[in-house]
C-alpha cells in the first residue's frame, strides 16, 4: 500500500510518499518526474502505517530546513529504480548537507567512471528530492 500526503517546506509544496515501512518519495510540484494523482494525494492520517513514516519525514524534514544543528534520524528510504540507479542514489547519501559535487565525482565514486550522463539522468530521476 502506498501512502502520499502533501507538505508546504520552505522550497515550496511537496508530496511525500511511503509504504508502511519506507520513504520512497519526495517530489517538489513542479518536478519534471513527479508521479501522477499530485492534486489529489490519499491522506495518510488515515493510515496508521503509512501515517508513520510520513510522520517522521515531516519531522525529519522540518529539522533539516530549520539548521538547528544536531542530527535527527532520517526515515528509511525505498526508492523504486534500476540497480544503476540504486547506485547513484546511494552515493547522493553520501553527500554531506550543505555540499556539491559533480557528476563525473559521483560517477567515479560508483565505479563507472564513463558513466556520467547516465549518472545525471539518474540523479534526475531520483524520487527523493533531499
Amino acid at each position: 500500500m502506498i501512502f502520499r500526503q502533501r507538505w508546504h517546506s520552505p522550497m515550496g509544496e511537496v508530496l511525500l510518499q511511503a509504504t508502511p515501512h519506507a520513504l520512497t518519495g519526495v517530489w517538489f510540484f513542479d518536478q519534471k518526474y513527479a508521479p501522477d494523482g499530485f492534486e489529489t494525494p490519499t491522506p495518510a492520517q488515515h493510515y496508521d502505517d503509512g501515517s508513520r513514516v510520513i510522520e517522521a519525514t515531516v519531522t525529519w524534514l522540518e529539522h533539516y530546513f530549520s539548521a538547528t544543528g544536531g542530527e535527527l534520524t532520517r526515515p528509511p528510504l525505498a526508492p523504486s529504480g534500476t540497480e544503476f540507479q540504486q547506485s547513484v542514489w546511494d552515493a547522493l547519501l553520501g553527500i554531506p548537507c550543505g555540499q556539491t559535487t559533480t557528476y563525473g565525482a559521483l560517477a567515479q565514486q560508483i565505479k563507472k567512471p564513463r558513466a556520467v550522463r547516465a549518472v545525471a539522468a539518474a540523479v534526475g530521476r531520483n524520487p527523493v528530492s533531499l
